[in-house]
């Protein structure tokens, strides 16, 4: 592959991101905002609805909408993904015909006139229309889908396709999980291929019996079949007519149970996407300090191995060169710029190379805030540095793309001894089985222990076997990629095309290891032979450590501290290798020596810099060997090749190390905020209620259906009078606002972070409590049609938000002792004027800046002594609580903080005696935004509620909305009145000579 300077990387490794329409859509903002994303490395994005548009989707408006985001786009260089014009989950209007059908299990006597498939027991196997979902699984639904989601939808923009416009993008095609699907079709398809009724043995299905793994087999075969022949290759087949790339991601890829419930498989769909895709949610980083836990321990991250190598497996075999993670989603509104790059140096390791960033969120207005974090765009205080992260994902890209995978593995996927244990749903999401579980668990262990030891193994499913499975120079090929082992795990049935191959491997000489038991049934029936035909072909493994010790060894090899935590990917060149190898563990570095038998100069690749530079190495016993430290969640990227530069990388061969301890001046860069988020209401001249959060003041009027004025009473305190405070709200113009029993102006002076966070001035505050009230009429959101027609249908009403006073001023709270990693604070809040110095020990929220947002400056004088050599000078930061930061000395940039602990090289910046040291720090919106009334404080995980509830995961989950009026004190596990604000600050600094 050809590409540019890894400086100045294709701008095809930028990735495309998504771009959420969520709020009230104008021309200025979307212009402003394209030449924004242009501005900080973006250089293609989806075009993506999102909950709370406002607009007429897919009418006019709309479209003209999408003319000036195209056009703008054209005169950037900016590519465009449509979204199809529904997702197969959620088509509007589908005829009925076209809609899928579920087997859905009723009581015998309670069809309510749906037809009967099969009778068991006390129970009727009925067809149920989904109305909603496409029947993607039968060729005509599917024309008229494709005509209108496709064809018509975009019709109007087809003179961009293949030039400005790229792709038409699609989320998650699949069926609900709780039901087994049914096409009308099946019957005479399933006779003809299986030769026997499927209705007859349908219960099957769901019961065990002496033919149920040969009957759910072939039911879930040729489901999958017609999935992959009427939907995928139909998507493909019209994207391709019209010059455009098909892409998009499935649902529930991580293991065989889940994506057996939503789709039937994964890994025989992904040939048709041209750029394929996964989605990974959540976010789970122990950092030593500040961490992002999980709501709930994760014993198995699958998205992290089973998934991305599913993914990343089917795209090479395909031939497919560029692969997609769409990520971040839902991780949280802290989600920093260390947390952004380990993420996706996590997937960067296994072979993604497309970053999806959800999402550049239009805005933050209404309940969008909460729909789902992190927001990036203009409004986060780390946008003015986003540019560092796009550049440094572009690199990591094109680096790993460069050559060929070393890939020598191939695990033959169990996807089918899956289909055999999954017992349908009986009731809502009762699905799978305990003994699938087992296997999802088995298949996770046997990768990661593979991978632990640095080999690069994939997937092979036997769909694509099947299609593309070849034996050629002694090697097992699917596919573009060939394979010097294959390992069964655990199988029950196999194929007579993979048994075919498998033998014909076995006469080249090639390995294979049988894991676990021996497959035992072909194409779904039982085989007495298959057992003896594999057993004379294959060694065994009854564990896997037997198993790691069978596998050949690779080129190259990592000894030391903390290899079993390394992810790495392991590319060949024409002229040497690549490794690209991230430190997974978030709690501790990895202190290791690198092996190869590639000689050659050793070459380490800065992405964030993009400089090359040598890397220290030597040849010991005719292998090239370097020593390698990598921090806590830090990567490296390390190349073997000709001699291209004299610079050394930079080693930290410490002589001395000068602490910098006591106390830093704080000069604030923006105005200092306090959260007016609970609040007292009442409906027209009623009784004030008990004090709430004004989220469950929305949940509580909306559950009532309220519609009439009401009034919001705000109390808050100051210690001494403040000068020139200003007032942050949304839709102010439609609000009466008094303070003290005055009224003030509703006209808007500017915006605070996001344009629909405006402001209005309020002037000098006086010492003492205070009452703000804000009148306004109430209506209830408008009802959609179900949970994902939110993302694209406009729903009127009013949204009630917090509000934040603005000023130069502290805000003092009593603190409360934290076992979570948040910095906890009482309600009590106290206004008061900022000291003409303030000083810090490093943590900021503890010195009046809880609810802080925006850019804060960081200043000490250090004294450096005549007898320390400052030529090789250099600064640590240990930890930083920011989303990014910034290091000046002596008034000059010495460079960014992304993540530490984090090394800048000083070079000759320092003098002998006082020295300015600087350190800017980049907040996120967390703070004003939370959710930080969870007892467990900051965790990577804030969907909870799905579409239909974003709010859940800042009300809790667990707590049901007509509580709040009545219960508000007691004690929740998933609720707390206190705030867990996230640390702000920085600590373990010192210089290295």
């Amino acid at each position: 592959m050809k590409c540019k300077s890894f400086e100045n990387p294709d701008n095809i490794f930028r990735g495309t991101d998504f771009w959420m329409l969520n709020g009230d859509l104008t021309e200025q903002n979307i212009i402003d905002q394209l030449h924004e994303m242009k501005n900080k490395g973006v250089c293609s994005f989806i075009v993506r609805t999102y909950l709370g548009l406002k607009s007429d989707y897919p009418g006019p408006q709309f479209k003209e909408n999408v003319k000036i985001i195209i056009d703008t786009s054209k005169k950037l260089g900016l590519k465009v993904f449509l979204q199809a014009g529904y997702m197969p989950e959620a088509v509007l209007d589908l005829p009925k015909d076209s809609a899928l059908r579920y087997i859905y299990p009723v009581k015998i006597g309670e069809e309510d006139g749906r037809n009967i498939l099969c009778q068991h027991n006390d129970i009727s196997f009925v067809e149920h229309n989904s109305v909603t979902f496409l029947d993607m699984f039968d060729s005509d639904a599917m024309d008229h889908y494709i005509m209108v989601s496709y064809e018509k939808m975009w019709q109007e923009f087809s003179d961009e396709y293949g030039k400005t416009v790229m792709s038409i993008w699609v989320d998650e095609p699949s069926y609900n999980a709780s039901y087994l699907p049914w096409t009308p079709k099946l019957e005479k398809l399933f006779y003809e291929r299986w030769g026997y009724s499927i209705s007859e043995k349908l219960w099957m299905l769901f019961f065990d019996a002496d033919e149920a793994f040969t009957v759910r087999y072939h039911y879930r075969v040729i489901m999958r079949d017609l999935l992959e022949e009427n939907y995928f290759k139909k998507i493909e087949q019209w994207c391709h007519a019209h010059n455009l790339l098909f892409s998009g991601h499935l649902m529930m890829e991580e293991t065989m149970r889940s994506q057996i419930a939503r789709a039937q498989a994964c890994m025989p769909y992904y040939k048709y996407f041209d750029i394929p895709g996964i989605d990974v949610l959540r976010g789970d980083m122990n950092w030593v300090d500040d961490p992002l836990h999980s709501v709930e321990p994760i014993y198995q991250r699958y998205v992290l191995h089973n998934t991305v190598t599913q993914c990343v497996s089917a795209a090479k075999q395909a031939g497919k060169e560029h692969i997609l993670a769409e990520m971040y989603g839902v991780a949280g509104e802290n989600f920093t710029f260390r947390n952004m790059t380990h993420m996706f140096d996590s997937y960067a390791a296994s072979g993604i190379n497309h970053r999806s960033v959800h999402g550049i969120f239009y805005t933050l207005h209404g309940r969008g805030k909460r729909a789902y974090p992190p927001h990036i765009s203009y409004y986060q205080p780390f946008w003015a540095k986003y540019r560092n992260i796009t550049d440094y994902c572009a690199r990591v890209s094109q680096f790993i793309s460069e050559g060929i995978s070393s890939s020598d593995i191939a695990i033959i996927h169990p996807l089918e001894t899956g289909y055999m244990l999954y017992n349908g749903a009986i009731g809502e999401k009762d699905y799978g089985g305990a003994e699938l579980e087992t296997h999802d668990r088995m298949l996770y262990d046997l990768l990661t222990a593979i991978r632990s030891k640095q080999h690069q193994a994939d997937f092979a499913d036997l769909a694509s076997i099947r299609d593309m499975g070849t034996v050629s120079g002694g090697k097992f090929c699917v596919g573009k990629m060939s394979y010097s082992t294959v390992i069964l795990p655990a199988l029950i049935v196999i194929t007579p095309e993979l048994l075919k191959l498998l033998e014909d491997f076995a006469t080249h000489n090639g390995k294979i290891i049988v894991w676990g038991n021996t497959p035992y049934m072909i194409d779904g029936f039982y085989d007495n032979s298959i057992i003896e035909r594999i057993d004379a072909i294959s060694q065994k493994a009854d564990s896997i450590s037997k198993l790691l010790d069978l596998i050949p060894r690779t080129s190259y090899s990592f000894d030391g501290i903390g290899t079993s935590n390394l992810l790495v990917n392991h590319r060949i060149c024409d002229n040497g290798e690549r490794f690209f190898i991230c430190n997974k563990d978030c709690t501790h570095e990895a202190n290791f020596k690198l092996s190869t038998k590639c000689l050659g100069e050793l070459y380490v690749f800065d992405a964030y810099s993009g400089k090359i530079s040598k890397y220290p190495s030597e040849v010991i016993n005719g292998a090239l060997v370097a020593n390698i430290n990598l921090a806590a969640g830090d990567s490296i990227l390390l190349s073997t090749e000709p001699n291209k530069t004299e610079t050394t990388y930079k080693t930290s061969d410490t002589v001395s190390i000068q602490n910098i301890t006591g106390d830093w001046s704080v000069e604030p860069l923006s105005n200092n905020a306090l959260l007016l988020e609970f609040c007292k209401f009442r409906k027209g001249n009623g009784e004030f209620s008990n004090l709430l959060p004004i989220v469950a003041v929305q949940h509580l009027l909306t559950k009532e259906e309220y519609c009439g004025d009401i009034t919001l009473r705000y109390e808050f305190d100051t210690k001494s009078s403040l000068d020139d405070i200003s007032l942050a709200l949304e839709d102010p113009t439609l609000q009466s606002l008094t303070l003290d029993g005055n009224p003030l102006t509703s006209a808007t002076t500017g915006y605070f972070r996001d344009k629909s966070f405006e402001t209005v001035h309020i002037g000098n505050i006086s010492a003492g409590h205070h009452i703000l009230e804000i009148t306004r009429e109430f209506f209830p959101l408008s009802k959609t049609t179900n949970a994902l027609t939110q993302l694209f249908e406009t729903r009127y009403g009013v949204e009630l938000e917090p509000m934040y006073l603005l000023g130069n001023f502290a805000v003092n709270g009593h603190q409360y002792f934290s076992e979570n990693g948040s910095v906890i604070f009482e309600r009590d809040f106290v206004l008061d004027t900022l000291p003409n110095k303030i000083l810090t020990r490093g943590e900021l929220t503890s010195d009046g800046f809880p609810f802080y947002t925006g850019e804060i400056l960081l200043t000490k004088e250090i004294y450096i002594s005549d007898n320390v050599d400052i030529s090789n000078s250099a600064i640590h930061i240990g930890v930083m609580n920011a989303g990014c930061g910034e290091v000046f000395v002596n008034g000059i940039n010495v460079g960014d903080i992304n993540r530490a602990p984090h090394t800048l090289y000083i070079g000759n910046l320092l003098n002998k005696g006082i020295n300015k040291l600087q350190i800017k720090l980049y907040t996120t919106l967390y703070n004003i935004i939370g959710p930080f009334h969870r007892p467990m404080g900051n965790v990577g995980n804030t969907f909870g509620g799905g579409y239909q509830n974003p709010d859940a995961a800042w009300l809790s989950v667990n707590t049901s909305v007509q509580d709040w009026d009545k219960k508000m004190y007691d004690s929740y596990k998933t609720w707390t009145d206190r705030y867990n604000v996230s640390p702000l600050g920085i600590k373990n600094v010192y210089i290295s000579f």
